[in-house]
């Protein structure tokens, strides 16, 4: 087993000790930093560290995080990326909150807003602007989400 092999094989094993991952947080690999950023056990001042990585792939490791997902500044922070992958991330996200969720309904991405119409913490007002929304794919995503049928609803259909 090579040296890389052996440092992504330890980033990805979900017992690593969160100091082992704060190291591996400084590797020259992206795949390496990709795997701390989205383990369960890297700690938060490492991930808030990672914030920085120049890699897209690290940043959207970071979107699938749950400790980044239940930080809504940090959440925030993911949301003004450019990046149409960390967003479709975080709209993909059953970890993903109502209030995130809204502000991602409001994307230009027609995937990201997709994403947001398939995802079971969709909340009222989340439904009431895609519903707006010119795309019919968004829409029948939509219309499929399970959730739809117990939201309650004051809007007119």
């Amino acid at each position: 087993m090579s040296s890389h092999d052996f440092r992504l094989a330890v980033a990805g094993n979900g017992d690593t000790p969160w100091n082992i991952l704060d190291q591996l947080s400084k590797d020259k690999n992206e795949l390496v930093r990709a795997d701390v950023a989205y383990h369960k056990n890297t700690p938060l001042s490492t991930l808030r560290q990672l914030f920085g990585d120049k890699s897209e792939r690290v940043i959207t490791s970071l979107a699938s995080n749950k400790k980044i997902s239940n930080n809504s500044s940090l959440v925030s922070q993911l949301l003004q990326n450019k990046s149409e992958s960390i967003r479709l991330r975080l709209a993909r996200s059953s970890q993903t909150s109502e209030t995130i969720l809204e502000e991602l309904s409001l994307d230009r991405s027609e995937s990201v807003l997709a994403a947001v119409a398939a995802n079971t913490n969709i909340s009222m007002n989340s439904f009431i602007i895609l519903d707006r929304c010119q795309s019919s794919i968004v829409k029948r995503i939509l219309a499929e989400n399970p959730v739809i049928a117990v939201l309650p609803s004051k809007h007119a259909f």
